[in-house]
Order: structure tokens, then C-alpha cells, then sequence
């Protein structure tokens, strides 16, 4: 559904893990397209307690995606 994310939920919980495309989960224009809609999705939903986001592999974000924003 998303490129830049996933998103799971169990027990109230939803894990967002971001999967960027690329070195360390950097932040390019998927990310920044696609994150509005995943909050606004979790937002919505009653069932959703809490919202925990995290980085697919040893690096939370290496940050912006320079050369992808250009």
C-alpha cells in the first residue's frame, strides 16, 4: 500500500516501521507524501492507542534524501 512504510497493528498498537528506499531509511518524496496519510489513517481509527515508529534495519533515519528531494 505505502512505499516509504509499514504499518501494523495489534492490541491497539500500530507499528510504523519506515522502509525507505535506499542507505539507512532516508527520507525522500514517497516519505514525505505518504506519512500525512498514514497518521491521518491512524487518527482516525478508534482502535489505535498508540503509535510506535521506527527504522527497518540498524539506523532509525539517516534523515533527508538529498538527492531524491532535488
Amino acid at each position: 500500500m505505502f512505499k516509504s512504510v509499514t504499518v501494523e497493528k495489534q492490541d491497539g498498537v500500530a507499528m510504523v516501521t519506515m522502509v525507505g528506499p535506499g542507505k539507512g531509511n532516508a527520507m525522500g518524496p514517497d516519505f514525505w507524501e505518504e506519512m500525512p496519510k498514514v497518521f491521518a489513517g491512524l487518527d482516525a481509527d478508534d482502535a489505535t492507542r498508540a503509535v510506535l515508529v521506527r527504522g527497518q534495519g540498524n539506523a532509525f533515519s539517516y534523515g533527508l534524501d538529498l538527492p531524491g528531494m532535488m
